[in-house]
């Protein structure tokens, strides 16, 4: 039997090409552009979306800088440096226009919160466990996601908005609300403060239902859902509850006020007995002296 090179390279040739029509690994989803649909398929991926939905907290628009900044800036309680390159003086001297770069960064890193934190949800909710084990994790990922997003759309309300009392009813115009998840671009009308709330309620309502007592630094519990919803509460002048939601956070949560004398050192370390709830920053996200 004699075999010819040129016909075992066709007959390889040709294997290669059939092999190459009936596989289909190299048909795979861009992973930096992923559909929501297939963001979440199981607890493995909630987890790691839900990982995101918390970074997305650290940037220095939101939590990282400017949250705590610009409010503390224009209430007289912090100043600026002599040594400062020009950040936020807009602010220092009540100038902000329109066009201010710091407020349109904020708006955005935080409706990136509400937009990743909504999908997170839907996807979430989809998921069918087939243990109890597996059930209480999802929902403590999802009761977890859904105190984000009333955080996030709590403090939208308060940058952007007048304050709840502005208007008897609250019927005066807020921010838009987004509760729903799409990947396209939206531009949603604005709604009343009253609606914003009652969103705001409605999703710390489920995060406190889904989540556990248990401590677990760096991520929402149900102590601290609570204690939104109670710092909530105080915006709404609903203070009935709030001092339901605080009052169970003071007496079960386990939390106790540091001491005069040690209040300094709490600047040093990290989730002391007063810290009901701490977004982590690392050496690796990079913070630096923002």
């Amino acid at each position: 039997m004699t075999f010819n090179i040129k016909h075992i390279i066709s007959c390889f040739c040709a294997i290669i090409a059939l092999s190459a029509c009936s596989s289909d690994f190299l048909d795979i989803d861009p992973e930096q552009n992923v559909p929501s649909e297939n963001a979440v398929v199981d607890i493995k991926t909630l987890q790691t979306a839900v990982n995101g939905v918390y970074s997305k907290l650290q940037s220095d628009a939101y939590y990282g800088r400017s949250m705590y900044v610009i409010p503390e800036l224009m209430a007289d309680n912090l100043y600026l440096s002599s040594r400062n390159t020009g950040r936020y003086l807009d602010f220092d001297n009540f100038i902000v226009n329109e066009e201010n770069t710091y407020v349109e960064d904020t708006w955005n890193a935080i409706y990136e919160v509400v937009a990743n934190a909504t999908k997170v949800i839907d996807g979430g909710e989809k998921l069918e466990a087939t243990t109890t084990e597996q059930q209480n994790e999802i929902n403590q990922l999802i009761g977890e996601v859904y105190a984000i997003r009333a955080l996030a759309h709590f403090d939208l309300a308060r940058l952007f908005a007048q304050p709840y009392n502005f208007t008897a009813a609250a019927d005066h115009l807020g921010i838009p609300l987004v509760n729903t998840s799409t990947d396209e671009n939206i531009s949603p009308s604005r709604n009343t403060v009253s609606e914003v709330y009652a969103q705001i309620n409605s999703d710390l309502n489920m995060a406190i239902s889904n989540l556990t007592s248990t401590n677990n630094d760096g991520r929402f519990t149900n102590y601290a859902a609570k204690a939104l919803a109670a710092r909530v509460a105080i915006y709404q002048d609903n203070y009935s509850n709030a001092i339901k939601y605080s009052s169970e956070v003071i007496e079960k949560g386990g939390y106790s006020l540091v001491s005069n004398e040690n209040y300094s050192d709490i600047w040093a370390s990290e989730f002391n007995s007063e810290s009901i709830f701490e977004i982590i920053n690392t050496i690796a996200d990079n913070e630096g002296t923002n």
